[in-house]
């Protein structure tokens, strides 16, 4: 299946289209309050979207929709957001230092992150914020599983 022809931004489709189908690529996003940290977060390519990493159910694009994940009520920045909605989200990457999972939200494609302890965290209302408020740091292969650094900043 191209998940790319589900329901989702054109900004993240184009995004998708003019990248390599097997690169991981990793950003450092800055945050709306500016003394928050800075986090890293990687974006899944075509080929990790429809692996089975988390869960021998699912795939990746959609780990969120797993009942497994849920032991508890989701809690944090919550306004507009509730487990359902979550279950139905598209996950597109990782916030790779801490576990947590990057996703649109179903209905109005903000970017959200959620944590293992399901602790939620509204990041962008559009992918285009997001990217633009994104620092390349570096990318994985996983055709060569290799790790490359890179400095520049990404701008389209």
């Amino acid at each position: 299946m191209d998940v790319l022809n589900l329901d989702l931004p054109d900004s993240y489709k184009q995004f998708m289209n003019s990248r390599d189908e097997i690169v991981d690529l990793y950003y450092e996003f800055s945050r709306k309050k500016p003394k928050t940290l800075k986090k890293e977060y990687g974006i899944w390519c075509s080929f990790m979207l429809e692996q089975y990493s988390f869960s021998d159910k699912v795939p990746n694009y959609k780990i969120l929709s797993d009942n497994e994940r849920y032991f508890k009520d989701i809690e944090g920045f919550t306004t507009g957001i509730n487990i359902e909605l979550v279950k139905k989200s598209f996950a597109f990457g990782l916030a790779s230092s801490e576990g947590g999972i990057l996703f649109f939200h179903p209905e109005n494609f903000s970017i959200w992150e959620i944590y293992p302890d399901l602790y939620i965290n509204f990041l962008a209302d559009t992918f285009d914020e997001f990217i633009t408020n994104a620092k390349f740091c570096r990318k994985w292969d996983h055709k060569n599983c290799s790790l490359h650094s890179v400095e520049y900043l990404l701008q389209f």
